[in-house]
């Protein structure tokens, strides 16, 4: 029971990213299933073990810089898309965890360094 309330908070806390239309139109695994890397993801079921966490990142990294490429190679992506896309995942992945794929930065305050952003999806 304990673990159900747990599992809503943490969705309910996800659901936040998505007031906009998601990252991936048709969803993320229907996304996966249109290329190798995915298909190796979707092999292993809810549960990812390191291999297919790797082909997942790879396909999604590939799609964000596919997608939100400018003009001359410069690039649209900000923390907010990659916090985006980890909610994502972990909506799809329950078992997963938001800040194995991303953790933004903090910025130097006066009791406290910086913190660099981090994360699988973080490039």
């Amino acid at each position: 029971m304990q673990n159900k309330k747990v599992r809503q908070k943490q969705s309910a806390s996800v659901s936040g990213f998505f007031e906009k239309p998601p990252l991936f139109p048709n969803g993320l695994r229907a996304h996966l299933a249109t290329n190798l890397e995915g298909r190796l993801a979707l092999r292993s079921g809810v549960n990812l073990d390191h291999t297919s966490r790797t082909h997942l990142v790879r396909s999604v990294v590939e799609y964000l810089f596919k997608y939100f490429s400018c003009k001359n190679n410069v690039f649209r992506i900000n923390s907010q898309i990659l916090q985006k896309e980890a909610a994502e995942i972990v909506l799809e992945y329950p078992n997963e965890k938001a800040s194995v794929y991303f953790v933004p930065g903090k910025p130097k305050t006066k009791h406290s360094s910086r913190t660099l952003s981090s994360g699988n999806i973080f490039f």
